[in-house]
């Protein structure tokens, strides 16, 4: 049997099993058929989750999906973006992006384009090997860059915030 030494572990035991020290003995050793778990990043548990968040645009310039929070990180996971539109609408070109919190670049989520006067629809969907870390206090934007359209367009975007005491 191994010994705990640790005392921050033996307080987490004693809250998170609920042990009453006034009556129960604190255990101190890990038995041999007890299996010890431990998370290897506790606060991607207990995440304030506001994803995912959804957001269209129609007949318009740009529209802000999500503005991120001013102090707390927000990671991307993944987006989707669809698109559909009438013939008589001009040449189309739709854009889903955000601002880098390590480069403080604009970095392109996704690109559509549509042809003019062709009814068309589309739908893009992207899973991040590595969560993107976005700048905070900033706005994830949907733009389309068409001078007439009868056009319709959606992003959804997955992901997490997180608290950073360090930042």
């Amino acid at each position: 049997m191994a010994t705990i030494y640790n005392s921050n572990l033996s307080k987490e035991l004693i809250d998170g099993a609920k042990i009453q020290t006034s009556f129960d003995k604190v255990p101190d050793q890990i038995a041999e058929k007890v299996v010890p778990v431990m998370e290897v990043n506790p606060k991607l548990l207990k995440l304030s989750l506001p994803f995912p968040v959804s957001g269209a645009l129609s007949n318009a310039l740009s529209a802000t999906l999500y503005t991120t929070s001013s102090i707390k990180d927000t990671y991307l996971t993944g987006a989707t973006m669809s698109m559909i539109k009438d013939a008589t609408s001009t040449a189309t070109d739709m854009r889903f992006y955000f601002t880098e919190a390590t480069t403080g670049q604009t970095r392109l989520i996704f690109r559509i384009t549509g042809l003019s006067l062709t009814a068309d629809s589309k739908f893009c969907a992207i899973d991040f090997n590595k969560p993107m870390k976005v700048a905070r206090g900033t706005n994830i934007m949907v733009t389309s860059n068409t001078a007439d359209a009868n056009i319709s367009i959606k992003g959804t975007l997955f992901g997490y915030e997180e608290e950073n005491i360090n930042a």
